[in-house]
């Protein structure tokens, strides 16, 4: 019990269970229950909206660590690539180099450096 103001004529001190306030009539009682019912109202309202807005914020954390993880999945295949690639262009240097020592390069080449040989001779 707690002595409230009347919301209907102004009359302070007025039990807040009392039937009807002793200047106007007006029924206490029922009005703070029904302000009652409308904070306990709001106050789950606000919970539930709080409760949503948690599971979104969860939610939006979550996608954004699956976007970190598949990030970092796509930069260590962007490096695979990269080493696949590098060990591929250094394959094909070393097989251009080859053919340049055993093809018509590498002929000529060994056949300068006879002809030298015998020329410092």
């Amino acid at each position: 019990m707690a002595l409230v103001k009347c919301p209907e004529c102004g009359r302070e001190r007025v039990s807040d269970t009392a039937e009807a306030c002793p200047d106007c009539g007006y029924n206490v009682r029922a009005h703070y229950e029904r302000v009652k019912e409308e904070n306990e109202k709001r106050l789950e309202e606000e919970e539930k909206t709080d409760t949503e807005k948690e599971t979104a914020s969860k939610e939006e954390k979550a996608s954004e660590e699956e976007s970190v993880l598949n990030a970092e999945k796509e930069s260590e295949e962007e490096k695979t690539l990269e080493k696949e690639t590098a060990s591929k262009e250094e394959s094909i240097s070393e097989r251009q180099n080859e053919r340049m020592e055993n093809g018509y390069f590498g002929q000529l080449i060994n056949l300068w450096m006879l002809v030298r040989k015998v020329q410092l001779q």
